[in-house]
């Protein structure tokens, strides 16, 4: 099934002998669109900045009752590892990378889906508690998406693929309010410090998206024939 992102965001967490606070936030991992964690955090058993917890251990998201169910109990959720309350590895590396190759103004280079290597000069080992490239999709969304043609909205959402945690589509909010979709195997360029993704189509293709809204997704999920996919 397709699933908004920031509706799994605020699940309760379960584990196999109680709850475990909510879901705060997911890490995706970004060459391949896919969610590869997510942060859970309470107060009373967990530390305050949250832990990562692998999203190969979630058993089933129970959208009616708004759960994200984990094989793992309250004691392995502790041994997971801790999620940043700063920013993440991927920004980190990122600006050490512009840092170290004088990089400044508006010809930043960002980084391109599955092109520029990460350079070894980028290496931070003080900061290896996090996986490289993870990005914050609390962070993503907000970010201005652009083709060809120059700015066409903001991303607003995602639609995950809950059995497989692939992100499939960006939610993207035009200027007139209304919202499309468009594939996430779009996307060629992400950068974090000019908060933006570019996208391989122009004008044209981005007003030919479908549009999005709940009916659409009611439907799709009714196994009804796709018709958000790429040009």
């Amino acid at each position: 099934m397709l699933t908004s992102a920031k509706e799994i965001i605020g699940f309760r967490v379960i584990t196999q002998d109680g709850k475990a606070g909510r879901v705060r936030d997911m890490y995706i991992k970004d060459n391949i669109w896919a969610v590869r964690f997510f942060v859970a955090g309470t107060r009373r058993i967990l530390p305050s900045f949250g832990i990562l917890v692998n999203t190969s251990t979630v058993e089933w998201i129970d959208l009616h009752r708004k759960r994200v169910l984990t094989s793992l109990s309250r004691r392995g959720m502790r041994n997971c590892l801790k999620a940043s309350s700063r920013i993440t590895v991927s920004e980190r590396r990122e600006n050490a990378y512009l840092k170290t190759n004088m990089i400044h103004g508006p010809h930043l280079t960002p980084f391109i889906y599955g092109g520029m290597a990460i350079p070894p000069t980028m290496e931070e080992p003080e900061f290896q508690t996090l996986p490289n490239e993870l990005r914050s999709i609390k962070k993503v969304i907000g970010y201005r998406i652009h083709h060809e043609d120059g700015e066409f909205g903001i991303l607003d959402d995602f639609l995950i693929e809950d059995n497989f945690w692939i992100l499939r589509y960006l939610v993207v909010k035009r200027p007139d309010g209304g919202r499309i979709l468009i594939a996430t195997d779009r996307v060629e360029i992400v950068s974090w410090l000019k908060q933006g993704l570019w996208v391989g189509m122009n004008q044209s293709d981005a007003a030919q998206a479908p549009e999005y809204n709940a009916e659409w997704l009611e439907h799709i999920n009714k196994n009804e024939p796709l018709e958000a996919t790429s040009q």
